[in-house]
């Protein structure tokens, strides 16, 4: 297992300089107090915009934490995984994938009422949040890209937009999404913030509250986790099918988030960064959009960082949302553009939250799932170091075995991002040759180029279109150390088409997307 040592020493060092594994964060009534006033006037600086008054804030929370900075607020529930980093071979993998939808295969059929917000198995009204729906259509539509049988690509696929078109309906005039009454269902979590909230709004929450949906959150910014989640979901639903209803979906979303204000809960933040970066992708015009992305993250997560790479209270400290910062932020990252003033320091924030995470869980097992690693492993080594981006991988490999096992950690949303990680696997060791995949331009109109490093003899390359029907297969002549292959595409349908490089045994697969300009 490679850099495991390394690793395994800095947990045992952070770990036994700063407590157990089931510590928790503990609060005197003077840091409460401090706390309270100091975040307060960090809410303050966010919605000015002051990073002076930002960073100097936060430095000063970090202080008054002491010790306790960085200490989830209730306890972790740890699960050992397998000691075998070696990934599941795409066929594996799509075994694994086809037992996990059809043990809930109803869930999957109704999928569309879910993204009405229905909670299967009752499916009673507004019983669940917009974006659980929208996570497991993506996860629907990256196995589908997967799925060698046919029957059952198509079928996914037709669950799939079955579920977003369902979405479709949801979204609010101003780009957001509804959140549900979930008092009327004992909801722990949300209950008491519902009740606070309406409360604050006195007589006007009749405005607020209509058939059981929350429809305005007035400026505090509770919405940006489903709007993030569901935008980020149209946004590569989009690129998955060419369908533009999700690509203008996913527009109003971004445009959305582009107005709401930076609040102090660092995860949050990174939905609306998320947002953003996937509205730029599809409107590159639109370079406010991105460097909006770079602000949000510099001004409103990275500042509750401390030197462990965890986040400093108790709430983003835990590590279901530890996973989700880095989650949002390595997506975005990877649709942000290297020039951003803030580029290189936030890759470093991702770098550090990706190490505590594993040293955590070297340290005390799993305490989270695996979705997270797999998108900061899709960046690759110009953001990710060489060693880290290799224990991430080894990390990956412990979680896909385990889930092998017993299921433990996956569901539909992470398992397509494990195929369609798989799909990009150029290397799983270290000692086999590395192959180079590219095409361009993308968007193509008239002519598509595929550059292939490394190219041997029986390689071939297959085109299929949105519904994995094989458009054109041809092989690839082998000359030097790198092949091109130009092919014409000017009579191709518009649309989303996948290109397939077949090497060794090993596939490669990049999407792109033909036009009529």
């Amino acid at each position: 297992m490679k850099n495991v040592l390394a690793i395994f020493l800095l947990a045992l060092f952070h770990y036994s300089a700063n407590g157990q594994c089931n510590d928790t964060q503990v609060l005197n009534g003077t840091q409460t107090s401090q706390l309270n006033i100091a975040f307060s006037s960090l809410q303050g600086a966010l919605y000015s915009k002051d990073l002076a008054q930002i960073d100097s804030i936060s430095s000063a929370a970090k202080t008054i934490f002491s010790t306790e900075a960085g200490q989830p607020d209730n306890q972790e529930v740890y699960t050992a995984l397998s000691t075998n980093t070696s990934w599941l071979s795409l066929n594996a993998a799509l075994t694994l994938s086809r037992q996990l939808i059809a043990a809930d295969s109803l869930v999957y059929v109704n999928i569309h009422r879910t993204c009405k917000g229905e909670l299967p198995p009752f499916y009673q009204p507004h019983s669940v949040p917009l974006r659980a729906g929208a996570e497991v259509c993506s996860g629907l539509i990256r196995i589908a890209n997967a799925e060698t049988d046919l029957a059952r690509r198509n079928l996914y696929l037709q669950w799939a937009k079955q579920g977003l078109d369902s979405l479709l309906t949801m979204q609010l005039p101003n780009g957001a999404f509804p959140f549900p009454d979930l008092r009327p269902y004992g909801d722990p979590v949300f209950t008491p913030i519902i009740n606070n909230y309406l409360q604050s709004l006195s007589a006007d929450s009749v405005n607020v509250l209509i058939n059981g949906w929350i429809i305005d959150d007035r400026g505090t910014g509770e919405f940006k986790f489903d709007a993030g989640v569901i935008g980020g979901v149209f946004a590569e639903a989009y690129q998955f099918t060419g369908d533009t209803n999700y690509r203008n979906a996913a527009l109003r979303t971004a445009s959305y988030c582009d107005t709401l204000r930076m609040n102090t809960n660092y995860n949050y933040n990174t939905f609306q960064a998320y947002a953003l970066s996937f509205g730029y992708i599809l409107d590159p015009q639109n370079t406010d959009w991105l460097l909006n992305t770079d602000t949000i993250l510099r001004y409103s997560v990275l500042p509750g960082q401390i030197s462990n790479g965890r986040w400093m209270d108790g709430h983003n400290a835990k590590s279901v949302y530890h996973n989700i910062i880095i989650h949002n932020t390595a997506a975005t990252l990877m649709n942000a553009n290297a020039s951003n003033p803030h580029f290189d320091t936030l890759s470093d924030m991702l770098n550090d939250a990706l190490r505590n995470f594993l040293t955590q869980y070297y340290a005390c097992n799993a305490s989270v799932g695996f979705d997270g690693l797999l998108r900061a492993w899709k960046l690759g080594t110009n953001i990710v170091p060489q060693s880290l981006h290799d224990s991430i991988g080894d990390v990956i490999g412990n979680y896909i075995n385990r889930a092998a096992v017993d299921g433990a950690f996956l569901d539909v949303y992470t398992m397509g991002l494990y195929l369609d990680a798989q799909l990009n696997l150029s290397s799983v060791t270290e000692a086999e040759e590395k192959s180079i995949f590219s095409v361009y331009p993308n968007p193509a109109s008239d002519e598509l180029t595929l550059y292939i490093e490394n190219a041997s003899e029986g390689s071939s390359v297959s085109i299929y279109n949105a519904v994995g029907a094989l458009v054109l297969k041809l092989p690839v002549q082998i000359g030097g150390t790198s092949s091109l292959l130009h092919i014409s595409v000017a009579e191709f349908p518009s649309g989303i088409y996948t290109t397939v490089l077949e090497k060794d045994s090993r596939r490669n697969s990049i999407i792109w997307i033909k036009t009529n300009q």
